[in-house]
């Protein structure tokens, strides 16, 4: 689900749909995090923050503003039903 609302938001800032498909959202060190493929980074860096030749997106950082409150209230259900507090 996750995942697939960071492709939503990369694809409406037109970021090409092969470079999409490869980003994923995964769970790391207790926390959500996007994961760019190394091959990636420097595609992903030129789109999210522009070059002298490439307009800024800034898909990646709308994304983890929208989705802090999300990654908070899944976390905190999670370990709920896990038994912590």
């Amino acid at each position: 689900m996750m995942t697939a609302e960071l492709h939503k938001e990369c694809l409406a800032s037109d970021w090409p749909p092969a470079l999409v498909k490869r980003l994923k959202v995964k769970f790391s060190e207790g926390k959500l995090v996007i994961d760019i493929p190394p091959s990636l980074k420097k595609q992903v860096d030129a789109l999210e923050y522009g070059t002298p030749s490439v307009q800024l997106t800034a898909a990646l950082r709308r994304y983890g503003n929208r989705t802090d409150n999300a990654e908070s209230f899944i976390l905190k259900r999670a370990n709920q039903l896990l038994g912590g507090n």
